[in-house]
């Protein structure tokens, strides 16, 4: 089952009888994402109201006679929201700068106005947010496996030291990194510790070796035979809860 970060699907977990929850990965990136972001809050308040002031009728008539695009207004509940309404307003800006001083002042434009250097920093904080939205839609590919995530939170770690505290495989916001770290070693073939090997009991198969043998009629049968793997194959444990 995916997110062990859910209430209800722990519950659903412990009366099914232990039930494995792996971790939902779109949720941790959301809350990596959002530390960075917390740090540019000022910037994105400003940005927002600038949004909301530009939302009015009357501004988007005035708007409109410079630009067809119109305002992107931030949503509280989806970060990603983020990447549009800061992308439209690097989009908006040369638009608002080409306005005249009395539109402005007449539809009262330059007190949500920003100076040249938020401006700069917006423009920053729009290659961060494209790389995020890129990760983002790359964990909702349903052929992604775990080790795959791995891989993917590895890079941006290094790439955004400061989210390394939510994408590390022993971050607090996990609850079983003993099962998700067992399967990422599962498939590229590690050996797993005694806890990840306690925590991957319940994917075992059930059948055991000597009925695996009985299949073979001849002596010489099982050495053209693949050594049985001792779980389930983990290409098929799906990542995130939001595909």
């Amino acid at each position: 089952m995916i997110g062990d970060n859910c209430s209800v699907n722990q519950e659903i977990g412990r009366k099914l009888g232990a039930l494995p929850l792996i971790g939902c990965t779109s949720l941790r990136f959301q809350l990596a994402v959002n530390d960075v972001l917390a740090n540019e809050e000022t910037l994105l308040a400003k940005i927002h109201a600038l949004m909301i002031h530009l939302s009015t009728i009357t501004c988007r008539a005035a708007l409109r006679k410079v630009t067809p695009l119109t305002p992107a207004v931030r949503n509280a509940t989806h970060w990603s929201i983020l990447f549009s309404t800061v992308e439209r307003y690097t989009k908006l800006h040369p638009a608002l700068q080409s306005m005249d001083h009395v539109t402005i002042s007449k539809y009262g434009i330059a007190r949500f106005m920003l100076s040249e250097s938020e401006t700069a920093q917006a423009t920053e904080l729009l290659s961060t947010l494209f790389d995020s939205h890129e990760v983002t839609k790359a964990l909702q590919d349903p052929t992604l496996t775990l080790i795959g995530v791995r891989r993917v939170f590895d890079w941006v770690s290094r790439q955004y030291p400061a989210m390394k505290g939510r994408l590390a495989p022993d971050s607090a916001v996990v609850n079983y990194p003993a099962l998700e770290t067992g399967i990422t070693k599962t498939i590229t073939g590690g050996c797993l510790t005694t806890r990840e090997q306690e925590d991957c009991k319940v994917l075992r198969p059930h059948m055991l070796r000597h009925e695996l043998k009985r299949r073979h009629a001849s002596f010489w049968g099982p050495s053209f035979r693949k050594r049985p793997s001792a779980y389930y194959v983990y290409v098929c444990v799906v990542d995130t809860s939001y595909v």
